[in-house]
């Protein structure tokens, strides 16, 4: 009896394009793509291992960026 399957979806079930993600974004908390990138950088690895959630996530980089705390989605 199959209980769950798993799907390994950035870069294998959809195209993974980090670049037009963080562009997005960007555009979402109105701040340069660089800036965003720059901020986001650090905290990679912790999202990608699940250490850090995604409101974690947007909580600190807003507040590095100096931008209300909204959660892009």
């Amino acid at each position: 009896m199959i209980k769950g399957v798993i799907f390994d979806w950035g870069g294998v079930v959809i195209e993974h394009n980090s670049k037009t993600v963080l562009e997005y974004c960007a555009r979402e908390i109105n701040v340069n793509v660089n800036d965003l990138a720059s901020a986001y950088k650090p905290y990679d690895i912790l999202m990608q291992t699940g250490e850090m959630t995604e409101d974690e996530l947007w909580d600190i980089i807003c507040k590095e960026l100096g931008v209300p705390a909204r959660h892009p989605g």
